[in-house]
Protein backbone atom coordinates (compact mmCIF):
# COMPACT_ATOMS: atom_id res chain seq x y z
CA UNK A 1 0.00 0.00 0.00
CA UNK A 2 1.38 3.39 -0.92
CA UNK A 3 0.41 6.80 0.41
CA UNK A 4 -2.05 7.38 -2.45
CA UNK A 5 -4.00 4.24 -1.52
CA UNK A 6 -3.93 5.26 2.15
CA UNK A 7 -5.40 8.68 1.34
CA UNK A 8 -7.96 7.16 -1.03
CA UNK A 9 -9.05 4.67 1.63
CA UNK A 10 -9.31 7.42 4.26
CA UNK A 11 -11.44 9.49 1.87
CA UNK A 12 -13.68 6.51 1.07
CA UNK A 13 -14.29 5.88 4.76
CA UNK A 14 -15.01 9.58 5.35
CA UNK A 15 -17.49 9.55 2.49
CA UNK A 16 -19.22 6.42 3.81
CA UNK A 17 -19.51 7.96 7.27
CA UNK A 18 -20.87 11.20 5.81
CA UNK A 19 -23.51 9.25 3.89
CA UNK A 20 -24.40 7.27 7.03
CA UNK A 21 -24.60 10.50 9.02
CA UNK A 22 -27.58 11.70 6.99
CA UNK A 23 -30.18 9.18 8.22
CA UNK A 24 -28.60 8.96 11.67
CA UNK A 25 -28.60 12.76 11.89
CA UNK A 26 -32.21 13.01 10.75
CA UNK A 27 -33.29 10.59 13.47
CA UNK A 28 -31.24 12.43 16.08
CA UNK A 29 -32.57 15.82 14.95
CA UNK A 30 -36.17 14.68 15.07
CA UNK A 31 -35.78 13.33 18.59
CA UNK A 32 -33.31 15.72 20.22
CA UNK A 33 -32.76 18.75 17.99
CA UNK A 34 -29.34 20.35 17.74
CA UNK A 35 -27.98 18.33 20.67
CA UNK A 36 -28.79 15.18 18.72
CA UNK A 37 -26.87 16.51 15.71
CA UNK A 38 -23.91 17.36 17.93
CA UNK A 39 -23.99 13.81 19.25
CA UNK A 40 -23.94 12.43 15.69
CA UNK A 41 -21.00 14.66 14.78
CA UNK A 42 -19.04 13.59 17.87
CA UNK A 43 -19.76 9.89 17.26
CA UNK A 44 -18.73 10.16 13.61
CA UNK A 45 -15.54 12.05 14.47
CA UNK A 46 -14.51 9.60 17.18
CA UNK A 47 -15.13 6.60 14.93
CA UNK A 48 -13.45 8.18 11.90
CA UNK A 49 -10.41 9.05 14.00
CA UNK A 50 -10.08 5.48 15.19
CA UNK A 51 -10.48 4.02 11.70
CA UNK A 52 -7.98 6.52 10.30
CA UNK A 53 -5.51 5.55 13.04
CA UNK A 54 -6.01 1.86 12.21
CA UNK A 55 -5.38 2.62 8.52
CA UNK A 56 -2.22 4.50 9.41
CA UNK A 57 -1.01 1.57 11.51
CA UNK A 58 -1.68 -0.81 8.62
CA UNK A 59 0.31 1.52 6.36
CA UNK A 60 3.24 1.88 8.76
CA UNK A 61 3.40 -1.82 9.64
CA UNK A 62 2.94 -3.19 6.13
CA UNK A 63 5.90 -5.57 6.25
CA UNK A 64 4.67 -9.20 6.29
CA UNK A 65 6.68 -9.84 9.47
CA UNK A 66 4.64 -7.11 11.20
CA UNK A 67 1.24 -8.30 9.96
CA UNK A 68 0.07 -9.71 13.28
CA UNK A 69 1.13 -6.60 15.19
CA UNK A 70 -0.63 -4.38 12.64
CA UNK A 71 -3.79 -6.48 12.89
CA UNK A 72 -3.92 -6.49 16.68
CA UNK A 73 -3.03 -2.81 17.09
CA UNK A 74 -5.53 -1.82 14.41
CA UNK A 75 -8.30 -3.85 16.02
CA UNK A 76 -7.53 -2.45 19.45
CA UNK A 77 -7.56 1.15 18.30
CA UNK A 78 -10.51 0.76 15.92
CA UNK A 79 -12.73 -0.88 18.54
CA UNK A 80 -11.21 0.27 21.81
CA UNK A 81 -11.08 4.01 21.19
CA UNK A 82 -14.75 4.58 20.33
CA UNK A 83 -16.06 2.05 22.84
CA UNK A 84 -14.01 3.43 25.71
CA UNK A 85 -15.08 6.96 24.79
CA UNK A 86 -18.73 5.89 24.69
CA UNK A 87 -18.44 4.10 28.03
CA UNK A 88 -16.75 7.13 29.58
CA UNK A 89 -19.44 9.50 28.32
CA UNK A 90 -22.17 7.17 29.58
CA UNK A 91 -20.59 6.66 32.99
CA UNK A 92 -20.07 10.38 33.53
CA UNK A 93 -23.70 10.95 32.51
CA UNK A 94 -22.73 13.51 29.90
CA UNK A 95 -25.67 15.18 28.18
CA UNK A 96 -24.65 13.65 24.83
CA UNK A 97 -25.01 10.19 26.34
CA UNK A 98 -28.62 11.00 27.13
CA UNK A 99 -29.40 11.60 23.44
CA UNK A 100 -27.98 8.29 22.20
CA UNK A 101 -24.25 8.87 21.74
CA UNK A 102 -23.28 5.27 22.50
CA UNK A 103 -25.73 3.84 19.96
CA UNK A 104 -24.48 6.29 17.36
CA UNK A 105 -20.90 5.27 18.09
CA UNK A 106 -21.86 1.64 17.50
CA UNK A 107 -23.51 2.53 14.18
CA UNK A 108 -20.54 4.54 12.92
CA UNK A 109 -18.14 1.85 14.17
CA UNK A 110 -19.98 -0.72 12.07
CA UNK A 111 -19.96 1.54 9.01
CA UNK A 112 -16.21 2.13 9.38
CA UNK A 113 -15.50 -1.54 9.98
CA UNK A 114 -17.53 -2.62 6.97
CA UNK A 115 -15.95 -0.14 4.59
CA UNK A 116 -12.45 -0.79 5.88
CA UNK A 117 -12.98 -4.55 5.47
CA UNK A 118 -14.08 -4.08 1.86
CA UNK A 119 -11.07 -1.86 1.19
CA UNK A 120 -8.68 -4.43 2.73
CA UNK A 121 -10.16 -7.25 0.64
CA UNK A 122 -9.67 -5.12 -2.47
CA UNK A 123 -6.10 -4.38 -1.44
CA UNK A 124 -5.35 -8.09 -0.92
CA UNK A 125 -6.78 -8.88 -4.36
CA UNK A 126 -4.62 -6.17 -5.97
CA UNK A 127 -1.51 -7.45 -4.19
CA UNK A 128 -2.27 -11.04 -5.21
CA UNK A 129 -2.70 -10.00 -8.85
CA UNK A 130 0.53 -8.01 -8.71
CA UNK A 131 2.48 -10.91 -7.23
CA UNK A 132 0.96 -13.34 -9.77
CA UNK A 133 1.91 -11.12 -12.70
CA UNK A 134 5.38 -10.49 -11.27
CA UNK A 135 5.94 -14.23 -10.91
CA UNK A 136 4.67 -14.90 -14.42
CA UNK A 137 1.77 -16.85 -12.97
CA UNK A 138 -0.99 -14.78 -14.50
CA UNK A 139 -4.01 -16.56 -16.02
CA UNK A 140 -2.84 -15.55 -19.49
CA UNK A 141 0.61 -17.03 -18.87
CA UNK A 142 -0.95 -20.29 -17.62
CA UNK A 143 -3.15 -20.59 -20.73
CA UNK A 144 -0.21 -20.26 -23.13
CA UNK A 145 1.92 -22.89 -21.35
Amino acid sequence: MDIAHLLRDAAAIALAMAVAAVPIGLMAWSGHGSLGLLSVAVAAAVCYGSVAAALLIAYLLRDPAQALAALLLGMGIRAGGPMLFGIYMTQTEHRLAAVGLFGQIVLFYLVGLGVETLLRVGQLKREARASDSAAGDSPAARQTS
